[in-house]
């Protein structure tokens, strides 16, 4: 590997004509991977993605993404922090579980398996929580919170996409009709093995679920 690529093949990111322009100033001070922006139904941007811990120390330091917040802008340049708007500890349900991942191989424990006895430092864990995207859903005239975890809890073999990839894509509703919920897991589960969900609505009402940009999957129950 060349020695400036940094694991970006042939780029050098060290070369001026690669990096952002110095009159670009960032919209938000906030560690965020995966934005993602939609228009609300009341004519306000939201933005969300995936966002490290407001308190690392709080939670266990393999945890990657304790939920999902949200921003909200009338004009992309200010931005209101609606807060977090679904946590994994507080709202989740199989999303709290740990893949623990033991020399024997890896398995998911519970929560309470996982706090009442904890793995040793040097075993790694994960219960990663990233790529959310918040829809308005018209057919149902509320809104759609989509994300991954870095594992499931067994999804169907007709839901099961072959390759290496293993996670888990879910779908909240909003019970309010508002973008900040409270939310309601429809499936009751992960949908697919995969991960990074989007949703494509078509002018017949009809709803589809697209899996790492490249899974189309219909969602009758919406």
């Amino acid at each position: 590997m060349d020695e400036h690529s940094d694991g970006y093949g042939d780029v050098d990111i060290r070369d001026p004509h690669t990096q952002i322009p110095a009159c670009v100033r960032p919209t938000l001070d906030v560690w965020m991977r995966d934005p993602f922006v939609c228009v609300g139904r009341d004519g306000y941007y939201y933005l969300t993605g995936t966002t490290r811990p407001e308190e690392p120390a709080a939670g266990p330091a393999h945890c990657v993404g304790d939920g999902f917040r949200l921003w909200r802008s009338a004009d992309l340049r200010s931005w209101e922090d609606l807060g977090l708007i679904w946590s994994v500890e507080q709202d989740g349900s199989w999303q709290r579980h740990f893949r623990v991942y033991w020399p024997e191989g890896a398995r998911i424990v519970s929560p309470e398996e996982f706090h009442a006895a904890p793995p040793p430092a040097d075993v790694r864990v994960h219960r990663g929580c990233w790529a959310p995207e918040l829809h308005y859903l018209k057919s149902r005239q509320t809104y759609v919170l989509l994300g991954s975890m870095s594992y499931n809890m067994g999804v169907p073999e007709d839901r099961r996409v072959p390759g290496d990839i293993f996670g888990g894509t879910f779908l909240l509703l909003s019970a309010s009709g508002e973008p900040t919920g409270p939310w309601v897991e429809p499936a009751g589960g992960p949908l697919t093995d995969l991960i990074d969900p989007n949703l494509a609505q078509d002018d017949d009402g009809n709803v589809y679920l697209l899996v790492l940009n490249s899974y189309l999957l219909p969602l009758t129950a919406c």
